[in-house]
């Protein structure tokens, strides 16, 4: 399944290893889901996960970056998805890459905690998921 993972889900998973956005970073290692990503949004993940307020310890935020970068799709962001998404208010302007990247790339969904930034009418038929949801959809309890 194509999936891009929201910078919330990444920072979870790597800050709380027995966490349920852990979970979903776990079937990023067993090729269960493949990350679709851009630069924007490797960097935004990079960026987070250095901010010393967080406390991540460098070695397992490190460990993830690695893995992603070798696994992830790296996509080129369509004029047609921005032109597409251009459109839509956002309550948070940093979700746009990842809305641009899942649409350019004809993801499967989106992946994150915050549900409600992601306009449905403008991914459609990209669906939101929460993590939960994504596990429960690929029978991972």
């Amino acid at each position: 399944m194509r999936v891009v993972l929201d910078t919330n889900v990444v920072v979870s998973g790597v800050m709380h290893p027995s966490s349920v956005p852990a979970r979903v970073l776990l079937l990023v290692y067993d090729t269960r889901i493949q990350p679709v990503i851009d630069l924007r949004v490797l960097n935004e993940y990079h960026e987070v996960l250095a901010r010393p307020k967080l406390k991540i310890p460098g070695v397992r935020a490190s460990d993830f970056l690695r893995l992603l970068g070798d696994v992830a799709e790296r996509v080129i962001v369509t004029e047609e998805a921005v032109s597409v998404l251009g459109s839509f208010a956002l309550k948070d302007p940093d979700d746009r890459p990842f809305m641009e990247v899942a649409v350019s790339a004809a993801a499967e969904a989106i992946v994150t905690g915050n549900t409600s930034h992601f306009p449905e009418a403008a991914l459609d038929p990209i669906r939101v998921l929460t993590p939960r949801q994504l596990l429960d959809e690929l029978g991972k309890p």
